[in-house]
């Protein structure tokens, strides 16, 4: 970042992905340090720790006092308070964990918890919490870290209650077809196993056994396999928007996406 030249970030340029001016935005540093930490599993000098620990130092830049977070840095004008991410949050604890992985330092650590404790206190008092998938991604291997934290800003227990209750709104939610949503869309269904699937791992590491947990996964999955492309040609094994034949919205029912593709792989890769 020009003013902050210690800072590195992932930046969308004027025209890509409908953004006016150069933009940081939380989520795409967050996520550009989960593909590159994983990326380093295979290759080392794929990047450098160092530039890694600067992104790391960017995300910290856009933590709020309470624990949360600003959503977008412009280059040219500072903090834009005009936008707010559901995900984002979750996607920086995830990334903010895999960095005290890269070098250890409980810094990292320290910053992920007090992410979750002010999403967990901010949703306390709320009867329609939102469905957020990241923050039970990121949860699974923060809960396996906590003990690495001295002093942490909440309890193991309340942040796996939270996720239980997550997870049992989604599954409250689930039709008799395996979908989620109101209408049979495949990304809906695919992001919500994935926050279901890291419920379970959570609740395998304790000894817990959750039949209709399990049983919700398994037709889930169900679903999204039907819903895939499998005519040959160029779209097959694709994953398309709609699972409705007749859907109603035919222009981008048949639509396939890099995102409505990876969802389902992941959910299909790490279901139990």
């Amino acid at each position: 970042l020009p003013r902050h030249p210690e800072l590195l970030a992932a930046i969308s340029r004027p025209g890509e992905e409908k953004v006016p001016a150069p933009t940081a935005k939380l989520g795409g540093t967050a996520l550009a340090v989960i593909a590159l930490c994983g990326a380093r599993e295979f290759d080392s000098t794929v990047v450098s720790q160092q530039d890694l620990q600067a992104m790391g130092a960017f995300l910290l830049f856009m933590q709020k006092e309470d624990g949360s977070f600003h959503s977008k840095y412009l280059v040219d004008d500072g903090f834009d308070s005009s936008f707010h991410s559901l995900y984002y949050p979750g996607e920086t604890m995830l990334a903010l964990t895999m960095l005290y992985d890269l070098d250890g330092d409980e810094l990292w650590l320290r910053a992920a918890l007090q992410s979750a404790a002010q999403l967990v206190e901010s949703r306390r008092n709320s009867t329609e919490g939102p469905v957020d998938h990241w923050m039970m991604l990121a949860s699974l291997p923060l809960l396996e870290r906590f003990q690495s934290v001295a002093d942490p800003a909440l309890t193991a227990e309340a942040l796996r209650e939270h996720i239980i209750v997550m997870g049992e709104k989604i599954m409250k939610d689930q039709r008799d077809d395996g979908h989620f949503a109101r209408e049979p869309r495949s990304t809906p269904t695919a992001t919500r196993l994935e926050g279901l699937i890291a419920l379970a791992r959570i609740q395998e590491r304790l000894g817990e056994e959750n039949p209709k947990l399990r049983e919700s996964i398994e037709l889930g999955i169900d679903f999204l396999s039907k819903c895939q492309i499998r005519v040959a040609g160029p779209a097959r094994g694709g994953m398309p928007r709609s699972c409705a034949p007749d859907a109603s919205d035919k222009r981008r029912g048949q639509e396939i996406r890099i995102d409505y593709v990876q969802h389902f792989l992941s959910a299909v890769l790490t279901a139990p």
